[in-house]
């Protein structure tokens, strides 16, 4: 299944453009992966992307893989208890939504000026796929 690509510019996100990259549903049901593209939304809002996988209505796992500007990808695997998520560099915060949206769900105390002089690292959860 090839996955389609979404937005304009090759830069960070500006208020009004959607940021180049793609969004995949994966979905285990009856033994079986199954694979989906996610609408160009969830490229720019982690709610959306949380209400996109939890509409599948799966038995099964649920998980998205989100890739934004070829920069950084967040992974979001909506449960019951709560959303799990991982966060490829936490310091793409300072120029993409999505991934300060990731940062404020996951309750990370990272101010701006830390994020400034950091090198990038991920934040959340290394097991989200286990």
């Amino acid at each position: 299944m090839e996955a389609s690509r979404a937005g304009k510019g090759a830069g960070p996100q500006d208020s009004a453009d959607t940021p180049d990259g793609f969004g995949v549903a994966v979905v285990r049901e009856d033994g079986k992966w199954r694979c989906a593209p996610m609408s160009a939304k969830v490229l720019t809002s982690l709610s959306a992307a949380e209400t996109e996988l939890r509409e599948l209505r799966s038995a099964g796992a649920v998980f998205g893989l989100l890739d934004i500007d070829d920069e950084f990808f967040l992974i979001v695997r909506p449960a019951p208890a709560g959303t799990r998520l991982l966060l490829s560099d936490a310091t793409a915060a300072l120029d993409y939504d999505i991934a300060a949206e990731a940062l404020e769900t996951l309750d990370a105390d990272i101010s701006a000026e830390d994020l400034e002089e950091s090198d990038p690292f991920e934040e959340g959860d290394l097991g989200v796929l286990s």
